[in-house]
């Protein structure tokens, strides 16, 4: 018995040498002693083969790459899904910043689809070109109702009319900034006292002219030198009447705001003459004239082709004579010195807009 027990003592200690090092706290007796604390049993383990990492070890993660969040437009859900874009794909932004994706389409085909909406620079030109600003023929004609009134110390030259009339208007532009135009008002059937009988008077303007235009997004101004041309033409039997021309040249500022446009024009010197019709008399030896308007005009767009618009214009001529007037004056039996002359004509215009 005693050599059978050496026996199994001796073979339990080989088997414990032959049992790898970190099975021993696997294998240990329950009467050995445990490790008090983990700190223990993590150098109980640490004394094999494998090492335990550090504890801070074991939160690091690494770090994710940033996702691009991306709005689904689907038909079965209302509210916008967020899809990470596994490559980084160039799709444009809509005006609130969001990028839209169509759902069940390749990325490369969606970004295909947002660069052919985007426009192009011909297709933008073309946008351009089509603008009414931009256009390079421009021809307007209006059916109009003046009134024109003259007021003056010298009776001869104190009169009142009104009545019908037309106007037409041409524009050519050279360039973008560069441009001529002209334009013609005449008055039909006006008339005029001639003490106790009415005669036939005319009223004609000839407007011609250098433009000169800059941009402003869907707006322009225009600044225009123009030689004007204004007549007042009496019938041949006209006792008390004169016929009168001016001419000279003035500036005129006008600005197109696509449904609105407005301008104001001076004419800082003129050349003021007066023709006898069936008499001969002067208002003065000499006049000194000048001349200043404003219009505003509202339009109607159709298209880039054809507008309606509707045109308040109002212009005063002055006219200073000095010297003496060469016929008495029938109202008040003198003949005065320094006749003064105002001439106010205000047009009411309906017409329309053809451009290329």
């Amino acid at each position: 018995m005693a050599a059978i027990g050496l026996l199994a003592g001796s073979t339990s200690a080989i088997a414990q040498e032959a049992i790898d090092p970190s099975s021993a706290l696997l294998l240990s007796s329950p009467t050995s002693a445990r490790p008090s604390d983990r700190s223990q049993r993590e150098q109980a383990v640490e004394s094999g083969r494998y090492t335990v990492r550090p504890k801070s070890g074991l939160s690091t993660v690494p770090a994710q790459q940033p996702q691009r969040r991306v709005e689904s437009m689907s038909t079965n859900s209302q509210s916008p899904s967020t899809v990470t874009a596994p490559q980084p794909v160039v799709v444009h932004p809509n005006s609130n910043g969001t990028v839209v994706l169509r759902e069940g389409k390749p990325a490369e085909t969606v970004a295909t689809e947002s660069a052919a909406i985007l426009p192009s620079p011909a297709l933008a030109n073309e946008t351009e070109s089509e603008n009414p600003l931009g256009s390079l023929l421009r021809l307007s004609i209006a059916a109009s109702y003046y009134s024109e009134s003259s007021a003056s110390n010298y009776s001869f030259r104190n009169y009142g009319m009104s009545g019908p009339a037309y106007t037409a208007e041409a524009r050519v532009w050279l360039s973008e900034q560069f441009g001529v135009g002209a334009s013609y008002f005449s008055s039909l059937a006006g008339q005029v006292s001639d003490g106790a009988a009415e005669v036939a008077v005319g009223r004609t303007d000839l407007v011609w002219g250098a433009l000169i235009r800059e941009h402003f997004n869907s707006s322009s101004l225009v600044l225009a030198v123009e030689a004007v041309e204004s007549q007042f033409a009496v019938s041949s039997d006209a006792q008390r009447r004169l016929k009168t021309k001016s001419s000279g040249f003035r500036l005129r500022l006008e600005g197109d705001f696509g449904e609105w446009a407005g301008a104001v024009s001076l004419a800082p010197k003129l050349s003021h003459e007066e023709s006898a019709a069936a008499s001969a008399f002067q208002s003065g030896s000499g006049v000194e004239s000048y001349a200043a308007g404003v219009a505003l005009e509202r339009r109607w767009l159709f298209d880039t082709h054809h507008q309606l618009f509707v045109r308040l214009q109002h212009s005063v001529e002055r006219n200073l004579f000095s010297g003496t007037a060469t016929r008495v004056d029938p109202t008040s039996g003198q003949s005065p010195t320094g006749v003064g002359v105002t001439v106010g004509t205000t047009l009411i215009q309906f017409g329309y807009h053809w451009s290329n």
